[in-house]
């Protein structure tokens, strides 16, 4: 009898495969080839002007100093009106364009180019800084403003002290003829509804319509202001202006007066600064009251409205100080 010896105690167990079966190798898993990626393009460097924003900036502040600082004086100081420049640079064409307007945005002084690396002149490029750079006129405060627009200054000859041109802008002529025919129309249209048109021979044309009514086409003097019917539906809205009653809602009675006082104020004041109040089945009591920069009160006075008239008379202090002056312009 033979015996079997194991070293170091129990023999490890042998695993057999059964028969007629291989042991199969597991299939590698494929490994992705990169595809070749496009070239990353080189952004083309923006050249940088010759000319910096400060340097084009102080170009166009010569150009306006003067008309700036009799805008805030009248001329009778040399203090200026606080400005600032809305500047941007175009690569293609390598110049600046600058526009100067007040802080307050209520006056634009023009809007100028700067060529790069040029000689230092400002162009001008609207109609504000065409009269500026001409300088044969002095600069006033506008007589209107607009809201969200910059009005452009009055510019008065210094001889003469003749106006270069009272109504400047086509949304001034507009505002001219609503205010006109506000207070005497059915359906009180709104200013949106007046639209004006290029200055052709010193006079605006507007056009009053909306999709249901139309208010005529009107001619506004660009030197004076005066409104003038042009077509037969505006001659039949002006004589029913001359017919009807013209202060019927609160809303035509504050009109009025907005608009008796808006020359006389700086800042002008909103519509939304006049309150009316029925007194009676004829006449309309006004409050003019709203605040400036430091929330400090400001009256416009305190009027009487007549419904049939549409006269404008003051009550106060302040109203009768403001009727006597020559910006107060009452509906005629």
């Amino acid at each position: 009898m033979s015996a079997a010896c194991s070293l170091g105690g129990e023999s490890a167990p042998v695993v057999q495969q059964p028969a007629g079966q291989q042991q199969v190798a597991p299939t590698p898993t494929p490994t992705p080839t990169p595809l070749a990626s496009e070239p990353t393009p080189t952004p083309t460097p923006t050249p940088s002007p010759l000319t910096g924003r400060a340097e084009a900036e102080g170009i166009v502040l010569r150009q306006i100093t003067a008309c700036a600082t009799a805008l805030g004086s009248g001329g009778e100081s040399a203090t200026a009106v606080r400005i600032f420049f809305d500047s941007s640079y175009d690569a293609l064409t390598r110049s600046w364009a600058i526009q100067a307007i007040t802080t307050d945005f209520a006056v634009t002084l023009g809007t100028w180019r700067v060529d790069d690396g040029g000689a230092g002149v400002a162009l001008p490029r609207d109609y504000a800084a065409q009269q500026i750079a001409l300088g044969r006129f002095t600069c006033a405060y506008p007589t209107v403003l607009l809201d969200g627009e910059p009005a452009p200054p009055l510019f008065a000859d210094p001889v003469t002290g003749g106006s270069g041109a009272a109504i400047t802008y086509a949304s001034l002529a507009a505002l001219r003829v609503w205010s006109s025919i506000y207070s005497c129309s059915q359906d009180y249209p709104s200013l949106d509804s007046f639209i004006g048109l290029q200055d052709v021979g010193g006079v605006w044309l507007v056009e009053g319509r909306t999709d249901d009514t139309s208010y005529g086409l009107w001619e506004v003097d660009a030197a004076t202001g005066a409104v003038g019917a042009r077509d037969e539906r505006a001659q039949a809205v002006e004589a029913a202006c001359g017919a009807a009653p013209v202060a019927l809602i609160a809303e035509q009675a504050a009109v009025r007066v907005w608009v008796a006082v808006y020359d006389c104020c700086t800042p002008p004041p909103s519509l939304d600064n006049f309150t009316a109040t029925r007194e009676n089945t004829s006449r309309w009591v006004v409050e003019g009251r709203g605040a400036d920069a430091l929330n400090n009160p400001v009256l416009y006075g305190l009027w009487l409205v007549h419904t049939n008239t549409g006269d404008v008379s003051p009550l106060d202090a302040n109203a009768r100080a403001t009727c006597i002056l020559s910006c107060f312009q009452p509906f005629q």
